[in-house]
């Protein structure tokens, strides 16, 4: 007989013995980490380097959108993705740029490391962008996505609108304990 008290021929239980069952199960579910539309007036929970400001002259959806205006402005967000992995930021977008190479630059960054562009929108474009953040930002104590631009003259704005931000979510783990005693 085996320690559990099984029987190596018959595997039948021998009477007195406790049998324990351990069930392992993670629920793994799409979290939205954010959304944001606009509309509330403000860039609450942003941080704006240069000009950025909650629009009403040319929104993309709605009554408002974000904008970033003139040479070397950013809109951020900052995150964490803890037990997350594969996250997706959906946005709209209008660049209105005027000349060549003022592009609409979409970065993200883990932690204090280096910003590295995963979408590029041309001058005078519009549209919307669903971006897969590459692994190295899951399960991450702090992510920061910015949008910013190549180039912008005075003059130029970018408008974002319609954020959101989701992620496989592994949100727990469960034990059971399953004895039984013959």
């Amino acid at each position: 007989a085996d320690s559990a008290g099984v029987s190596a021929n018959t595997r039948t239980m021998r009477v007195g013995y406790t049998v324990t069952t351990n069930i392992s199960y993670i629920g793994i579910a799409t979290r939205t980490y954010m959304s944001d539309d606009f509309e509330d007036g403000d860039l609450a929970g942003y941080t704006a380097l240069g000009t950025c400001v909650n629009d009403t002259t040319t929104p993309i959806n709605g009554l408002r959108s974000a904008r970033v205006v003139n040479p070397l402005s950013a809109l951020k967000y900052v995150f964490a993705t803890t037990r997350a992995s594969n996250v997706r930021i959906t946005f709209n977008y209008f660049n209105h740029a005027a000349n060549a190479n003022e592009d609409l630059l979409f970065r993200y960054r883990v932690g204090a490391g280096v910003w590295t562009t995963i979408g590029t929108y041309a001058e005078t474009t519009s549209g919307a962008a669903s971006l897969l953040l590459p692994a190295g930002a899951n399960n991450q104590a702090g992510v920061t996505i910015a949008w910013t631009n190549a180039g912008f003259d005075a003059g130029d704005y970018m408008n974002i609108d319609d954020l959101v931000v989701t992620a496989k979510y592994s949100n727990y783990s469960t034990n059971w304990v399953w004895n039984e005693t013959r």
